[in-house]
């Protein structure tokens, strides 16, 4: 009896040492076939590379439901999608997964609707293209990443609103969407080629004041586009060939756009905007002076009188230029050296939205803020809150911070050490580009997503230790990071995205972990030391072009022994020299 309780002791320690790993044969209602896993993180069984049982079961409405059997849906398998006819009419997805793959609804021509759970933060290349029913689709709001040929070719698509979370367009995104009417770039800044190209029914666009390139052919062939806004001086290749033959570009006069237009013999046309000092004031206490643009088109915040600020004293069509009005903060209240918004519809949180004393070293954002009387969490970094500190040494992010919004810290030039809070979530796109003094990065456990270029121009960055839960090195992460050579990857990495460490030409080696299924364009370009590179994936299923241009010319790459055949005909033609080994 004894010896069988030993042996039961040992049996039940060596399943939470290696962690519960049973492949169910199938559920209640013989659909499907999947592994359950145990998850440390949440202390729950949960399923994982959920797959149909049997494919002729698959109907014209597909369904995947949160859970099956109390246990909750956290990934589906590669098989999952393909197994998916192009009579498919209607999928929608409850389950609580993060990333839809290269390809995985490609050439559904009869797919008409779509339904996304918020918890998906990467939609890969090629993800929906030639989908040629598709009408509408509602994108997750946590979406930071947009793969190519994302929705190239979806002929129905009437409009498109990008979340925050995005930064770039990628090359051919929505070429040939021949009916789409109406786009929402939110918050985006880079727009690359041929994104737009062929998208017929569009007429008019405004770029948001983040959008800073607009590549080649991004909007050609938009035949019906006759108006194009601007709020900032953009940089723009051959952008807008073949549009409408009326077509009237409305930006600042004297910039990049401007010259454009007359090279190529487009409209140009001001948009005046004009500059006011305003002195913002919570209640009558003076917090802060700064000028601020009027115009149709001007760059937030505008001055309005039932906007989000209020304008005490003069109508702002009676404002001269130079001249102080007064403006009174809406649900903002200051404690210690900061302003906080209280969050509206979230209980007691806020967002850190502005410093009153600018020229300070050390940057302290506590857990938690007292107004009224009543305790509130911090919970979020305001977008540009610190952009271009020029004082700003350290910096400590308090354990209730879950989000860090875009260029919150954007070329903080003398910070040089960050210490993150337990409980950080995401990182948005640009947040710490530029942060030139930075030598070390380590992210907690509970970082899920970093966006575009957020660390992008670290120059003095020389390691950095990513936690096991981020399932993806964003688009131009780590781009021009000169002095980096160490990077630890974490365990539950899954995607490489463009760009990621192009340009880190001191990187000598770099760890492929097991989940990852994709290492993008240019993801290690120019990585001139890059000489080891391990490769533990056995589910890489694309190299992207250009993807090892450049790295050292004697450089290893060791791959699984039963996928050396396989990966030897990947990685061809991504940018090596010949020299470069594969083995096992």
């Amino acid at each position: 009896m004894k010896k069988h309780m030993v042996f039961l002791w040992l049996l039940i320690a060596y399943f939470f040492i290696c962690g519960l790993t049973v492949s169910a044969q199938e559920d209640t209602d013989n659909n499907w076939i999947y592994n359950l896993n145990y998850d440390y993180d949440s202390g729950k069984t949960i399923i994982e590379n959920l797959d149909w049982k049997n494919a002729d079961i698959i109907s014209a409405n597909v369904y995947v439901p949160k859970s099956i059997d109390g246990y909750e849906v956290k990934s589906l398998s590669n098989l999952f999608y393909k197994k998916i006819s192009d009579k498919v009419q209607s999928i929608k997805i409850d389950a609580d997964i993060s990333i839809l793959p290269v390809d995985a609804f490609k050439d559904r021509k009869n797919l008409m609707s779509v339904k996304l759970p918020d918890t998906i933060t990467v939609i890969e290349s090629g993800t929906f293209d030639n989908c040629q029913s598709l009408v509408t689709i509602d994108m997750p709001n946590r979406l930071s990443s947009l793969g190519m040929y994302a929705f190239r070719n979806c002929i129905k698509l009437r409009n498109i609103k990008i979340p925050v979370g995005v930064q770039s367009i990628l090359g051919y995104t929505f070429e040939n969407c021949k009916s789409l009417t109406a786009v929402d770039l939110s918050s985006v800044t880079n727009i690359e080629d041929a994104a737009f190209a062929g998208c017929e029914s569009l007429t008019e666009i405004t770029f948001p004041v983040t959008v800073r390139t607009i590549n080649d052919y991004a909007f050609a062939d938009c035949i019906k586009l006759k108006k194009v806004t601007t709020n900032e001086d953009i940089i723009v290749g051959k952008s807008f060939l073949r549009c409408a033959p009326d077509l009237v570009i409305y930006g600042k006069t004297g910039g990049n756009m401007e010259m454009y237009c007359k090279a190529n013999s487009i409209k140009f046309i001001s948009n005046g905007l004009k500059k006011f000092k305003v002195q913002f004031f919570n209640e009558y206490d003076l917090v802060g002076t700064q000028f601020v643009e009027y115009g149709k088109n001007a760059t937030p915040p505008v001055i309005k009188k039932n906007g989000y600020i209020s304008v005490w004293g003069n109508e702002v069509n009676d404002i001269e230029n130079d001249c102080s009005i007064y403006v009174k903060w809406v649900n903002t209240f200051i404690y210690g050296n900061y302003r906080y918004k209280i969050n509206q519809g979230k209980g007691n949180e806020v967002t850190l939205v502005g410093a009153v004393n600018t020229k300070i070293s050390k940057v302290i954002i506590p857990d938690q803020v007292q107004y009224n009387n009543t305790n509130f969490l911090v919970i979020r970094i305001k977008n540009k809150v610190f952009k271009n500190n020029e004082y700003i040494k350290t910096l400590k992010i308090g354990n209730n911070v879950k989000q860090i919004d875009w260029e919150a810290f954007y070329m903080c030039k003398k910070l040089s050490s960050i210490k993150f809070g337990n409980n950080i979530e995401s990182i948005s796109k640009s947040a710490f580009e530029g942060c030139i003094n930075i030598k070390s990065l380590k992210f907690p456990k509970s970082l899920k997503s970093v966006g575009d270029n957020a660390f992008a121009g670290n120059k003095r960055l020389k390691a950095v230790y990513l936690n096991d839960n981020l399932f993806a090195v964003g688009n131009y992460t780590f781009r021009d990071c000169t002095a980096l050579e160490k990077v630890t990857t974490g365990k539950k990495l899954k995607a490489i995205y463009p760009g990621a460490f192009l340009n880190c030409k001191k990187l000598k080696s770099i760890t492929i972990p097991s989940y990852v299924y994709i290492i993008s364009d240019k993801a290690f370009k120019n990585c001139k030391s890059l000489k080891k590179i391990l490769i533990k994936t056995k589910r890489l299923d694309k190299v992207g072009v250009d993807a090892l241009k450049n790295i050292n010319t004697q450089a290893l790459i060791t791959v699984p022994k039963n996928k050396l055949k396989a990966y030897k005909e990947l990685f061809k033609y991504k940018g090596q020299r010949a020299s470069v080994r594969i083995r096992h």
